[in-house]
């Protein structure tokens, strides 16, 4: 049982989120006594990188890694290919803070690949349904693949 209600919309749509929006206060405090239960019947979230969040929200993406086993794993983080592509192609770029930060994505998202961790995850070559797109249609096209087998969750 949840103990906050459902989220719903003007429009009779029900709220796929958790009812529990993540805060500013949610990133800088630790202490479990912040966290609110996640309602039983939230939706699964894909959240789906781009190369420009990985590289420049860090930071960020590595505490949404943590929070999610406080919402009971409610959303899976998604490395596209295209974005460890185009990291590791940024990995050696002559703009050395650029080549700093692409590294740094590359270890973070390596060390969890390499551990099987399931909160993140990355795309498989078989996992797209147009094969020669590149960029930000292949980035788009992860996340209709993702949809299309998912139908349930929420893809952001």
């Amino acid at each position: 049982m949840s103990l906050l209600p459902s989220i719903h919309s003007p429009f009779g749509l029900e709220d796929p989120r958790p009812a529990h929006r993540i805060t500013n206060d949610d990133m800088e405090d630790d202490s479990d006594a912040r966290y609110a239960e996640v309602a039983d019947d939230a939706k699964p979230i894909f959240l789906v990188l781009d190369t420009n969040f990985a590289i420049d929200h860090l930071k960020l993406l590595d505490k949404l890694y943590k929070l999610s086993p406080k919402y009971k794993n409610v959303y899976q983080i998604i490395i596209p290919l295209t974005v460890v592509n185009e990291l590791d192609g940024l990995k050696n770029d002559s703009y050395k803070r650029l080549a700093t930060q692409a590294r740094n994505a590359i270890d973070w998202y390596f060390a969890l690949f390499h551990n099987s961790d399931p909160i993140v995850i990355g795309q498989q070559l078989s996992q797209r349904l147009e094969r020669n797109l590149r960029g930000d249609d292949a980035i788009l096209d992860c996340c209709l693949y993702f949809k299309e087998k998912n139908p349930d969750h929420l893809i952001t």
